[in-house]
């Protein structure tokens, strides 16, 4: 069930987080775009209109925004607040700009659940429908009315002329 925004307003968007936010208390919204459940851990990729950055929910930290977390499936909007903190090593992600940071998760609001979509957001084939995935024919894409006339004529009639006087 989704929840109210209350008195939440965001801080920052997913994109802006950088190292000089380490240790600052940050409250970002935005989409799910995905959940990752790895031991107890549940890692969310939280995207908005600026960039994507990811939120982590250990149960250590808050059990409330744990639970809620577990909830959380693609496409749901949700609202976080949590600390930004510096990613290990390991774990740095260079494929994103936010990907030397993460946000532990104090607490987490569901504000939108959403159905999980046909496709996915990123371009995987792994949820299209089977006859999406062939490839394009090959020559001429076939229609369903007649091609257009090669000899020059239309087949529409004339449009009345138009009168060049103005009143």
């Amino acid at each position: 069930m989704a929840e109210t925004l209350g008195d939440l307003t965001r801080t920052h968007y997913c994109g802006s987080l950088t190292q000089a936010h380490v240790g600052r208390t940050v409250t970002l919204m935005g989409w799910a775009a995905t959940r990752r459940d790895l031991g107890g851990v549940i890692f969310i990729d939280l995207r908005d209109r600026e960039g994507i950055c990811q939120v982590v929910a250990r149960p250590e930290v808050s059990k409330d925004a744990h639970v809620a977390a577990d909830r959380v499936r693609n496409e749901y909007v949700i609202a976080v607040v949590g600390e930004v903190a510096k990613r290990s090593a390991e774990t740095v992600n260079a494929k994103i700009a936010t990907g030397t940071v993460e946000v532990l998760a104090r607490e987490i609001r569901v504000l939108s659940e959403a159905k999980t979509p046909p496709w996915t957001s990123r371009g995987s084939t792994r949820s299209r429908p089977l006859c999406s995935r062939s490839p394009p024919p090959k020559g001429r894409a076939t229609t369903s009315y007649p091609p257009a006339s090669t000899t020059g004529t239309s087949t529409r009639s004339p449009s009345p002329p138009r009168s060049s006087s103005r009143s």
